[in-house]
């Protein structure tokens, strides 16, 4: 029989050289797209962060990083998953998109409001007064966070990928560069805000000009339907994640000050940011595609497995080898005066390959519209992190942080890796013997990583960096010759439908 149109990559079993879907191909192709515009945004996010951090005090990136979680906050809010609603919609209709676009208007107009008349008492309750005036003018973020989130999320919806791809780094690019002007012009914390509100603009006004024949116009919000309580249930479990992912950074930044949680703002787009990026954009190519999978999760279990084995095989090998070389890097990126940044680095580098892990498994749970899980799993993650602050106000080092998100990822993967395996949707014992070799194989290159960093200290930084380049080429090369034997290749060969070795 043949396959409908809207079947998609995911529902494929690993079927060895079977062609690969038109479906499929655009899934595929969504996400290396994504991720080509995600990787020239690391890399100018690298230079930007090099410039900034040798223009701004440590105590400003400090102040920053409070007025982005504040706002982060609000904007989750205001935003109301209309990016995730919209891609979840099995048919577009006019009236129904513009619905939503009037909903995310009142949504981010309420957003900024209370930006604008709270932000003193956010800045007191993070303990850093002078994130005030910041978190007033990002104000300007919540107000268009719906719209954007909504015009991004159809184009993803509608398989543009390339488009979108070209709009972001567009706006990454010339929301960096008059960020940089601004610092080093006028070099505090309100300077640093600018390119945040440029970039959202930008994407606004191109994301919006491109999907205008949907979004051109407005209409009662009850046009939506069931988008529109999707979007209200994913706004609950939205406050509740972020609850349980900022909580320990609220311990952090009242334990050990501003300067420390600057530093580990810095350490951040070293570390875990670069692996947020990955994130991105997978789960934006893959999102959509788990609509397929509300009614039933006996297609799932194999195709989730494996596609959780497939991410994992990639993130934390990648994560345990930039947990060994990424401290040494911290001063040349920076610059002096970030001895801070470079002890947190490792550990955040660990938590950025679990998280990627732990988040699309989250992402497939509430793409599924079960709230349960969600709420329960984030109610157990407060707790985790609950915890955690404790620890962080117990202990004099600044690490405890860092190894609490790292707890907590990893809770709250093994808890959904249970409710999804009693519903059918994973294979745990399959799940279980993939994760372990791959545990195995990371602790190895790890370690590796960390004995050619801590051994050669007294060489020259550049001598140090061409061994560890000899050993990941190496590896990689052993990795390719083998390659036939390594199951997660296995796996990635037979959905692609490989002929080729």
């Amino acid at each position: 029989m043949g396959r409908s149109r809207d079947e998609s990559l995911l529902d494929h079993g690993p079927a060895v050289d079977a062609p690969l879907s038109s479906s499929g191909r655009r899934v595929l192709s969504g996400a290396l797209w994504n991720y080509g515009a995600q990787a020239v945004t690391i890399v100018l996010q690298f230079g930007y962060a090099a410039i900034t951090s040798r223009t701004v005090a440590a105590e400003g990136f400090g102040a920053y990083a409070v007025s982005l979680a504040v706002v982060g906050l609000v904007t989750l809010l205001a935003t109301g998953g209309l990016g995730q609603a919209v891609g979840r919609l099995a048919d577009l209709e006019r009236p129904a998109v513009r619905g939503l676009q009037t909903y995310g208007w009142v949504l981010g107009s309420g957003a900024a409001l209370v930006l604008v008349l709270s932000g003193g008492v956010w800045a007191s309750f993070w303990g850093n007064s002078t994130a005030a005036e910041p978190i007033r003018w990002l104000s300007i973020v919540a107000l268009i966070a719906p719209s954007t989130g909504l015009a991004t999320g159809l184009m993803r919806r509608t398989g543009r990928f390339k488009d979108l791809s070209i709009i972001t780094i567009l706006a990454n690019t010339v929301s960096m560069i008059v960020g940089v002007i601004a610092t080093v012009i006028w070099p505090t914390t309100l300077a640093l805000i600018v390119s945040p509100i440029v970039a959202q603009l930008l994407t606004l006004s191109l994301a919006t000009y491109a999907e205008r024949e949907l979004v051109a116009g407005f209409a009662w919000p009850r046009r939506a339907g069931s988008a529109i309580q999707f979007s209200r249930n994913l706004m609950y479990a939205s406050m509740l994640s972020y609850i349980s992912a900022n909580t320990v950074k609220f311990g952090f930044s009242h334990a050990h000050g501003g300067s420390a949680f600057g530093a580990w703002n810095r350490a951040e787009v070293l570390s875990t940011v670069p692996f947020q990026h990955i994130q991105n954009a997978l789960i934006q190519a893959v999102y959509p595609e788990f609509r397929h999978y509300t009614q039933s999760g006996v297609r799932a279990r194999r195709v989730w497995t494996d596609l959780l084995v497939l991410v994992a095989a990639v993130t934390l090998p990648i994560s345990a080898v930039a947990a060994g070389i990424l401290p040494m890097l911290v001063p040349i990126f920076f610059g002096p005066g970030w001895a801070q940044s470079a002890h947190l680095v490792g550990v955040l580098a660990l938590a950025g390959g679990v998280q990627v892990v732990s988040v699309v498994l989250a992402s497939a749970v509430e793409a599924l519209g079960r709230f349960r899980w969600v709420w329960s799993t984030d109610m157990i993650l407060i707790l985790v992190q609950a915890v955690g602050v404790v620890a962080v106000f117990r202990s004099e080092s600044i690490l405890i942080g860092p190894l609490v998100l790292i707890i907590a990822a990893v809770v709250r993967h093994l808890w959904q890796i249970v409710l999804c395996t009693r519903a059918g949707y994973l294979d745990a014992a399959l799940l279980t013997r993939q994760y372990f070799g791959i545990i195995v194989v990371c602790t190895i290159l790890g370690l590796t990583t960390w004995t050619l960093v801590n051994f050669t200290s007294d060489w020259q930084v550049y001598i140090r960096l061409g061994l560890l380049i000899g050993f990941i080429a190496s590896v990689a090369l052993c990795a390719w010759i083998m390659r036939s034997w390594i199951h997660p290749y296995q796996i990635f060969r037979s959905y692609l439908g490989s002929k080729g070795a």
